[in-house]
């Protein structure tokens, strides 16, 4: 092929752009000449014949994290091709775009109606099994989610075998905790499941502190005809009391329970609370502001920023001047400068928990201020607008090298308000330092800066408790333990290397450490 000139990949970009379904294209939709050339230029990745990724070349060095983010678009595009209407994804499938998980699934299983049985291989391991039923075993009763054709979540349960709910706790607790038990005996009555299935489901509701729909479902089977058993009562259970949620959201039955179950593993691996010594405001305040050149230099090194100590310096004394070239120097400089607004800021409300104020309470009010600092020097320089640095994210953002896919930004003010929630309910503080940073970064509701914030948060609520301001060290092994231990939390769902990371952190001597 000859050389591509510039015009010609604009006009080719522009002719995908127009034809692109949610960022998937089909080849059959682009010319032959248009294709080559954006395949040659990196701006389209192949999933199956006849179907790519709309991209941009940056992202070929990272393909699985772009294709996770469009996951559910690809599907939704190539399943409604290849098999119509004519198809529902499996119940485990289903309750996974029901209970917004955000591990997708790596592989779907779907049954249709439309071909035969048949294994198609995607990338980075992922893969779809279709199997055909017959029309009259087809569901009539199914939905969309995401593009994509589900069971209703009550069929979905009544279907999922015993498997899913060992397997896949966290999801089958939202789903039971979603589920409405007239929906739920209505259609384990029309489907004629079995008698296991039913009770299956009765004792999980006993066994979530959901009495009052156990009782309600088995009321509802017996005046259909199923007679359900008494269950055993589990000397195992360990009863606590329901934590139920003013809202029906997914997002926030998911924030609410991961909490629920990471705050004792937290208690038990970290050190106790020495509590606030209001006495010593001065002494501590003195400290954290000590820690600030080593703080700023190697949370902004985790984030891949250029940082020296020289630079730190001149952007604290206020001898840094933008007025020169856009380069990456300026973009570091721009990165330290904000950085250090966001711990002024910080810092001010450290002195009202000395003064009484609740951490939690402070940091519900104030996280919009810390993020809006985060990025001050960008807005001084008219890189952003001040609406970019209002609310929340409005559209999806995916984390590099990552199974984790943050939750869509249409959840995240059920997520939010659930995490808010959490923070001002809990007693322990290492426990609101160590899920407030996990669990902000596991949510990721800004656009970017969450890393940093999630830091400074953690560092807020040990304040509070009479912890030191712990700094995460950047230097590759310590980053990369740090980014497997967030991953282990947020794939595994176990908190405990991360909480293990963050007290080894503590004991560090910095005055011990070289610069």
């Amino acid at each position: 092929m000859a050389s591509i000139t510039n015009a010609q990949l604009a006009d080719a970009l522009e002719e995908a752009y127009h034809c692109a379904h949610d960022h998937i294209v089909r080849s059959s939709e682009l010319p032959r000449r248009t294709r080559e050339i954006l395949e040659k230029r990196k701006w389209l990745q192949e999933v199956v014949k006849g179907y790519y990724l709309l991209t941009t070349p940056a992202s070929e060095k990272d393909g699985s994290t772009l294709w996770q983010g469009l996951y559910w678009n690809f599907l939704a595009v190539y399943l409604g091709d290849r098999f119509g209407k004519n198809y529902v994804l499996s119940p485990e499938n289903s309750l996974d775009l029901h209970t917004c998980n955000t591990l997708l699934p790596t592989q779907i299983v779907l049954s249709t109606t439309k071909g035969g049985q048949g294994f198609t291989a995607l990338p980075h391991h992922y893969s779809i099994f279709s199997y055909r039923i017959e029309k009259k075993k087809f569901p009539s009763m199914i939905e969309e989610k995401l593009g994509v054709r589900v069971l209703p979540l009550e069929l979905a349960l009544s279907k999922a075998g015993p498997s899913f709910f060992e397997k896949n706790q966290v999801n089958a607790l939202i789903a039971l905790r979603l589920a409405d038990p007239h929906s739920l005996a209505r259609y384990l009555l029309d489907e004629n499941s079995s008698l296991a299935a039913a009770e299956r489901l009765h004792q999980k509701f006993i066994t979530t502190d959901q009495i009052k729909k156990a009782d309600q479902l088995k009321n509802l089977l017996h005046l259909g005809g199923i007679f359900l058993h008494e269950p055993k009562r589990l000397s195992s259970i360990k009863k606590r009391k329901p934590e139920t949620l003013s809202t029906s959201s997914p997002y926030a039955e998911r924030i609410q329970l991961l909490w629920e179950t990471m705050r004792e593993p937290i208690i038990k691996n970290f050190p106790t609370e020495p509590g606030l010594r209001k006495k010593e405001k001065a002494k501590v305040l003195r400290s954290i502001e000590e820690t600030y050149a080593n703080d700023a230099y190697h949370s902004l090194s985790i984030e891949g920023y250029q940082v020296s100590k020289e630079m730190l310096e001149k952007v604290r004394s206020d001898k840094w001047n933008p007025d020169h070239p856009n380069d990456r120097d300026q973009l570091n400089a721009m990165a330290a400068k904000g950085y250090l607004e966001t711990f002024r800021t910080v810092k001010k409300g450290i002195i009202k928990i000395f003064e009484g104020k609740k951490a939690a309470t402070l940091v519900e009010h104030d996280l919009q201020t810390w993020f809006t600092a985060l990025f001050s020097p960008s807005l001084q320089l008219g890189i952003v607008k001040a609406s970019d640095l209002i609310g929340y994210r409005n559209k999806p953002v995916y984390i590099r090298n990552s199974q984790h896919v943050p939750p869509a930004h249409h959840g995240l003010m059920d997520c939010m308000e659930a995490f808010f929630r959490c923070l001002k309910k809990e007693p322990n503080t290492a426990v609101q330092a160590i899920l407030g940073h996990f669990m902000f970064t596991f949510i990721h509701p800004f656009h970017d800066g969450n890393g940093r914030l999630g830091r400074f948060l953690m560092n807020f609520f040990f304040i509070a408790g009479g912890y030191p301001w712990t700094i995460i060290r950047s230097e590759p092994k310590y980053r990369t333990a740090y980014l497997e231990a967030l991953e282990e939390a947020s794939v595994k769902r176990n908190i405990v290397p991360f909480t293990k990371l963050v007290a080894r952190s503590m004991k560090v001597d910095w005055s011990k450490v070289k610069s």
